[in-house]
């Protein structure tokens, strides 16, 4: 297992991100679960489908987040399993291993009920708990896969194919989820969906900071995920989720420093300016400062760092501060 898939597991087994993500997929159908109604379910085993030599193949993989839920409904108590599936690029096989979990998790509940003679309590046959799946899709492009498990067959024309089981993979991606508030979810998964999203886009991730101080404050969990998925090295420095100060130095002297080293330079070679270089460390010092000051990092701590990275003295690096203050 990946460290995305990794990183996808432990953050996710959090009940709060787990149920804001089921929540945003299925609010518009009247659907909501309470996170601390949220249990652990057995693991589930699962067959899946890649490509090997150009043909497909069944490989075994074990997947574990799925969790029960007990919605009462008209004076009854109905277990649901949820279970949510991460995929970083679009797959041709996804509903088929949509149906396979579905499959696999209903064989383990009939296991579980049959089990040591718990099939038949007083009253009748316990029912099976129904099944929900979701896929997070963590790509940034489009999903040019599958979607249902009649896209991956040619059916029979005419009213017999309508008594052809087909299988609807339900989807959430990571692009819509940055579009909602940071501040409607339970969970940090906003500032996750924003992290990922934008990583390439400083200013679009900084516009987004501006928006809400939960930027300032990960889980360990978090800061895993976004690191897994955008090279990032996000640290945080306390039991209290605070980002250390190497999240500024780190993300936006290298979004920043570089690229305004890169532009400074293209200027100056096109306007034919010996001063490209400067101009570009300049933008570089302007785009590092105000990472810093987004952050939340006290302003001694920036002077310090400019005077360390830009060979500043502590006189120009002050005033380069309070300018960008101002």
């Amino acid at each position: 297992m990946g460290a995305k898939d990794l990183a996808f597991k432990a953050y996710f087994a959090n009940a709060e991100p787990f149920a804001d993500v089921v929540n945003m997929a299925f609010k518009a159908y009247g659907f909501a679960v309470d996170p601390s109604r949220l249990r652990e379910a057995d693991s589930v085993q699962v067959m899946s489908m890649s490509k090997g030599d150009g043909q497909p193949a069944l490989r075994q993989r074990i997947d574990d987040l799925i969790k029960m839920f007990m919605l009462e409904e008209g004076g009854e108590m109905k277990e649901i399993m949820l279970g949510l599936e991460g995929q970083s690029r679009p797959s041709r096989f996804m509903p088929l291993r949509i149906w396979q979990y579905e499959d696999h998790t209903l064989a383990t509940a009939v296991r579980r009920l049959s089990s040591r003679g718990r099939g038949r309590p007083k009253g009748g046959i316990k029912p099976l708990p129904s099944v929900l799946m979701l896929m997070l899709y963590m790509g940034l492009g489009d999903w040019s896969g599958a979607t249902r498990l009649s896209q991956l067959q040619r059916r029979p024309n005419g009213r017999i194919s309508n008594c052809m089981n087909d299988i609807r993979m339900n989807m959430l991606t990571i692009t819509e989820i940055s579009r909602r508030p940071v501040d409607s979810f339970i969970s940090d998964i906003g500032v996750v969906a924003n992290a990922i999203v934008h990583a390439k886009d400083p200013k679009a991730l900084e516009r987004a900071m501006r928006r809400s101080k939960r930027f300032r404050h990960l889980s360990p969990e978090a800061a895993d995920l976004i690191n897994a998925y955008t090279g990032m090295r996000l640290e945080v420095s306390n039991d209290k989720g605070e980002l250390d100060m190497c999240y500024a130095r780190r993300f936006w002297e290298k979004k920043g420093e570089t690229r305004g080293k890169k532009n400074g330079i293209k200027i100056g070679e096109k306007r034919g300016e010996k001063r490209g270089l400067e101009n570009g460390i300049q933008l570089g010092i302007n785009a590092l400062i105000n990472g810093f000051l987004n952050a939340g990092v006290a302003m001694e701590k920036i002077v310090e760092q400019l005077e360390e990275q830009f060979n500043l003295s502590h006189r120009k690096a002050m005033g380069l501060v309070k300018k960008a203050m101002v």
